[in-house]
């Protein structure tokens, strides 16, 4: 068997290849000491648009927007550039020292422990910056979801509204006829107080969420388009559980701080790098506490993720039972129409539990919105199981189409 020390050089000799293989040589031939301008440093960026008369947004059109103008992607673009650099001066560095003292000096075992921790930070940019973009995805779609439901809300409060008013105009006409009693009528009016002040509530609540949505996306407060893209995703095909927690656990962005901090707690205790002797238990202390670290990003993964598939499954099964339901409205809606049509039936009556055409109507409007902003918390839940299982999109263009 190789002795300890044999198998040290034998990696250092690995290392020194694979650093051999990745810097450049610097000779006669290289007359320029500086490397090339980074790519994300030639980017010019380019004056933001003013979308202030546009009145529509897609969901495309709003990620475009995100894609172009979001600092995020610009950052982590200079933050992998700037580890790449450091990571290559500390292999130059490794490069032109004495084999020999990599092994004996303190100094070369500090070299090859900034230049594992520099190369640990790069891997962790890369994985960052190829994981922005799908970060800010999800949350583009989850303002743009939130933004639909209140939409929704809205819209129902004010249909509901309208359709209280006429229904208020029926029993004042009623009540002078004697046919209503002015409890009733009363009544009537506080429900109709009520959806007012729903309806200003759920505006305030949509105006939020295009706030939140303009902010993402770097618009001004004047600019409300009308949101052009609904969701009609019903399902969404996933592996078995216990796969995910694998994926989440290998792949999630959860888990890049907690393995990242721990490798390079490994690598100094590896080294040799830690404490004096006068501290003989604190390297184990620090890297005992890393792994804790580690342990509980990956317990809090495991639960994150597990809660979200099974939160899909709910959601899948919500919206089978709405579109069941919506099917059966559409159904009583067809019959009100035909008993409206022959005398049978009117189109407002004026007790609230006798079934007419407009109640048929206002519940067929009501499961439809409801079933809409079901399949938008469906859309915000895969967006961000998908991205916290580390997959290669967060959302699909079939999930979702224009209504303008």
């Amino acid at each position: 068997m190789k002795s300890p020390k044999a198998h040290l050089l034998v990696h250092i000799l690995c290392l020194l290849l694979v650093l051999g293989m990745a810097v450049p040589a610097v000779g006669a031939d290289s007359d320029n000491k500086f490397r090339p301008v980074p790519p994300s440093l030639q980017h010019q960026p380019e004056p933001v648009p003013d979308l202030s008369g546009k009145e529509t947004l897609s969901l495309e059109e709003a990620m475009a927007l995100a894609y172009k103008y979001n600092p995020d992607l610009r950052k982590a673009e200079l933050n992998l550039d700037r580890a790449e650099i450091l990571r290559d001066l500390a292999a130059q560095t490794v490069t032109f020292l004495p084999t020999g003292d990599l092994l004996v000096t303190p100094e070369g075992r500090s070299m090859i422990n900034s230049y594992e921790k520099a190369d640990t930070n790069w891997k962790a940019a890369k994985k960052t910056n190829e994981s922005e973009k799908l970060r800010i995805e999800k949350e583009v779609l989850t303002a743009y979801a939130e933004a639909i439901k209140n939409y929704n809300l809205m819209e129902l409060a004010r249909v509901q509204l309208c359709d209280m008013e006429e229904q208020n105009y029926v029993y004042q006409v009623a009540t002078v006829q004697g046919v209503v009693s002015n409890l009733d009528l009363r009544s009537s009016k506080r429900g109709l107080q009520q959806l007012q002040d729903s309806l200003e509530a759920y505006q305030a609540a949509y105006e939020l969420s295009l706030a939140t949505l303009r902010s993402l996306l770097n618009q001004g407060p004047q600019w409300k388009p009308v949101l052009t893209s609904r969701p009609v995703l019903g399902d969404f095909q996933r592996a078995e559980l216990f796969l995910e927690l694998s994926r989440g656990e290998n792949q999630s962005i959860m888990m890049l701080q907690a393995d990242t901090l721990l490798k390079m707690e490994e690598s100094k205790v590896y080294w040799g790098l830690g404490s004096k002797e006068e501290d003989p238990y604190m390297d184990k202390l620090n890297l005992y506490l890393r792994e804790l670290d580690y342990e509980q990003a990956r317990r809090d993964t495991r639960s994150t993720v597990e809660q979200l598939y099974h939160r899909i499954d709910a959601l899948e099964k919500q919206i089978a039972i709405y579109e069941s339901t919506l099917e059966q409205k559409e159904q009583d809606l067809e019959t009100a129409q035909l008993m409206y049509e022959v005398g049978l039936m009117s189109y407002r009556s004026l007790r609230p539990t006798e079934p007419c055409l407009a109640t048929a109507e206002m519940a067929v409007q009501r499961t439809k919105l409801e079933l809409e902003s079901m399949r938008a918390d469906l859309a915000t839940v895969r967006a961000t199981f998908a991205y916290l299982t580390g997959q290669s999109q967060v959302y699909s263009k079939l999930d979702w189409k224009e209504i303008v």
